[in-house]
């Protein structure tokens, strides 16, 4: 009898394995991102809207400076981070971590000035805040003072300002005189405080952002949790190409501002989001596979059966 009982109950797992994970206790995982910008969305998308449910998992998203996610991750607080940049560096040194998935192919960074300052010129003897002293964000503004014929080393002062919202509030209240910005505080800045949108780093040249990386020992002893984030981070990525209102709802719990005239403009049209460096989540002729598309990395995700292609610094390789 008990045999009869349980039968129908295994057949069911093994046929909707991601029902019978939302029936059992959700396993807990920290992850960590950077800035509260649009860079992040997919994993904002995913938890407000219960992807990370869906794979059995309780996400915890904590925002904290990349270099700090480094030593957490390395440590194993923390199950995954979103700092490619730092990352990828990291890596070089010799930090035993991953990088599985990458959104962006080109850094949504835009060089930003106080009213007053309307030309690189006046920016000479200024202060421009950073999030993390050699990240993405960093790495971007650097290369656009040098491209305007501006030396950073000399002409301008370097200043740890915290994130992208922190950044420009500290660009309102004059303690910093030039910002690099994401949207949606890119637009605030434009359209409310009338900031100078002097140059943007996604014209200029290419570079990842926006990835999900993970420790070496997790991809051999956790190789199912791991797949399930990734899962629901696709998910959220997925969401967040095809419904705008409900995308539109999320990002302004994450990001900090409170000018809602703005958000008709940060909404995800598909056409914009192309041109900001986001290669969307397709689904393929088969219903079973989705894709993720980088300049860099491109990987069939099945359900089942994954090839994940890892960063290791000096190569390239697939696990399955």
């Amino acid at each position: 009898m008990a045999l009869l009982i349980l039968l129908p109950l295994l057949i069911f797992a093994l046929l909707f394995p991601s029902a019978a994970r939302s029936q059992a206790p959700l396993q807990r995982v920290v992850i960590t991102y950077s800035s509260r910008s649009i860079a992040s969305i997919d994993l904002f998308v995913a938890q407000e809207r219960g992807f990370f449910r869906e794979e059995g998992l309780d996400p915890q998203l904590v925002q904290v400076r990349a270099t700090a996610a480094i030593a957490a991750i390395v440590s194993g607080e923390v199950h995954a981070l979103g700092s490619i940049g730092s990352a990828v560096r990291a890596i070089q040194r010799g930090a035993p971590i991953k990088v599985l998935a990458v959104s962006l192919r080109r850094p949504l960074f835009w060089l930003v000035s106080r009213p007053e300052l309307k030309s690189f010129r006046e920016l000479k003897g200024k202060v421009i805040g950073t999030t993390t002293i050699g990240g993405s964000q960093h790495t971007a503004g650097i290369r656009l003072l040098r491209k305007a014929g501006l030396d950073p080393d000399k002409d301008v002062t370097v200043v740890l300002a915290g994130d992208v919202p922190t950044q420009l509030q500290a660009l309102v209240n004059g303690s910093i005189q030039i910002g690099i910005l994401s949207p949606p505080s890119l637009i605030v800045a434009r359209d409310k405080y009338k900031m100078n949108v002097l140059a943007g780093a996604m014209d200029e040249f290419a570079s990842l952002q926006n990835d999900l990386g993970v420790l070496e020992k997790n991809l051999r002893e956790q190789k199912e949790l791991v797949k399930r984030i990734l899962r629901a981070r696709a998910k959220g990525s997925r969401y967040f190409q095809q419904n705008e209102r409900g995308s539109s709802e999320v990002l302004p719990k994450f990001s900090a501002s409170t000018f809602r005239p703005l958000w008709k403009l940060i909404a995800s049209r598909a056409p914009p989001l192309r041109r900001m460096g986001f290669r969307p989540m397709r689904r393929s002729a088969s219903t079973s596979r989705w894709t993720l598309r980088s300049s860099v990395f491109r990987h069939q995700f099945r359900p089942q059966r994954s090839s994940i292609f890892l960063y290791s610094g000096r190569s390239t390789k697939s696990w399955g």
